[in-house]
């Protein structure tokens, strides 16, 4: 859980993994909690292993934002897959996988160039397949999160020289962004 003191403090998550191993707790469970409107979290992987459609990949809290994210469920197909609560947080660029519903808590998101395989998406999101048509390998143990040639995630997104001006690796982006 990143919670920063203040209201003007922040945290800034870039290039990181989160992944959360406990399979088997039902209620709430997440990967990554942030909180704060300054708070955001960008270039990085996220993955929950529940085997309960209750838990959650993540929750943000008072405008926390994602930008160039995956958030995934390996191993249950989530009822919700994102928990957000007070405030209006930006997601951008990023896809959420293995989800029914994207979102529950009330929260508002302001949503550009997002990507999922959930069957109603809303304005902000579209569709991308939760397979090997998009990621090397989406078994739980041997998970592979890199894409794959002509995948729908591949210059798709909306370039941001702040949150991401390049990709993980450090690679500049050439065509646009993923």
């Amino acid at each position: 859980s990143v919670n920063p003191a203040g209201a003007t403090d922040y945290c800034d998550i870039d290039r990181c993994i989160f992944e959360a191993s406990n399979a088997n707790n039902a209620s709430g469970f997440s990967a990554l909690s942030l909180w704060g409107q300054n708070t955001k979290v960008r270039r990085s992987l996220i993955l929950t292993k529940t085997t309960y459609a209750s838990g959650y990949i993540a929750y943000f809290y008072y405008g926390a934002s994602a930008y160039n994210c995956v958030f995934a469920s390996l191993n249950a197909n989530l009822t919700v897959g994102i928990y957000n609560k007070y405030f209006s947080p930006a997601m951008q660029n990023c896809a959420v996988m293995n989800v029914a519903s994207l979102f529950t808590g009330g929260a508002t998101w302001t949503l550009t160039t997002n990507k999922t395989d959930a069957a109603s998406p809303p304005s902000g999101f579209t569709a991308a397949a939760f397979s090997t048509a998009t990621f090397a390998n989406i078994s739980d143990g041997t998970h592979d999160f890199r894409t794959v040639t002509g995948s729908a995630l591949i210059n798709t997104g909306t370039v941001d020289a702040v949150n991401a001006p390049a990709d993980v690796t450090g690679q500049a982006w050439v065509v646009g962004t993923d």
